[in-house]
């Protein structure tokens, strides 16, 4: 089984890994902020 870089895709399987790359990066940071927000409005209620 020979591996392909990715110069030897089509432009669109090239396009959709560096896609799929970027959400790997964007979803943890996503999740990360909207848990630190959701945390912050819930000590806000508490202490406010």
């Amino acid at each position: 089984m020979k591996t392909t870089s990715l110069h030897d895709l089509p432009p669109k399987w090239r396009n959709v890994i560096i896609g799929l790359r970027i959400a790997a990066v964007l979803l943890p940071l996503l999740l990360v902020l909207y848990f630190w927000l959701t945390l912050g409005a819930l000590i806000q209620v508490m202490v406010g």
